[in-house]
């Protein structure tokens, strides 16, 4: 006897036709669309983005310009102030005395000018010497006969009697008493003229070398 089998029927139909395709068609071109519009918006955006910085760049690039023409005006009139070029002009005289004094030193520490260790010593005791205040702008040193004499200039008159009490203390120098001292006004620069300097000069001779300084 045959056994009853069960019978399938498949009743799905497989879309197909115009609709199916109007279907897919419809989206791709959304995707197409969707896809466009953002590139469109990220294009629009980058291009903001760079007008902006370029614009802030700008702005920048003329601050910046700005501040170099205000810089260089204000260097402009500084410049030609009497003060600045008055303090021009002596520094480079301080700077031509500087050289001035070290090619001497050197000179006279080099050679020996009538004594087995030259002056070297002497101007040691001279540089140890210094007074705040105080500056020394022409020496002389002397072997045969014994010479000293020593110029500068003094913020104020005040000063000298402790820088002389400094040279005095200095064996080395050499100075056992001092044979004149001149002090007056004859001060060239016209500021520290005005603040009370004074140049002074020290002389001191073999003759007159006894007794304390």
């Amino acid at each position: 006897m045959n056994a009853i089998r069960p019978q399938y029927i498949n009743l799905y139909l497989k879309p197909t036709g115009w609709a199916r395709k109007s279907l897919k068609a419809r989206s791709v071109l959304l995707a197409f669309i969707a896809l466009v519009v953002g590139l469109g918006t990220l294009s629009v955006y980058s291009a903001w983005r760079v007008a902006r910085f370029e614009a802030e760049a700008k702005v920048v690039v003329q601050q910046l310009g700005q501040r170099d023409a205000r810089l260089a005006e204000v260097l402009t009139r500084y410049r030609s102030r009497e003060d600045f070029q008055a303090l021009q002009a002596r520094v480079e005289r301080l700077a031509r005395l500087l050289v001035t004094q070290d090619l001497v030193f050197k000179h006279i520490e080099d050679a020996s000018l009538g004594s087995r260790r030259g002056f070297s010593q002497q101007l040691s005791g001279i540089a140890n010497a210094s007074v705040a205040g105080i500056w020394v702008t022409h020496l002389e040193l002397g072997a045969a006969p014994v010479r000293f004499r020593l110029g500068g200039v003094a913020m104020s008159p005040d000063l000298l009697p402790g820088y002389l009490t400094s040279l005095g203390t200095q064996s080395r120098i050499g100075v056992k008493r001092l044979q004149s001292l001149t002090v007056d006004n004859s001060v060239t620069d016209d500021k520290a003229s005005a603040l009370g300097a004074v140049t002074f000069s020290i002389v001191q001779t073999e003759a007159e070398s006894k007794g304390p300084l």
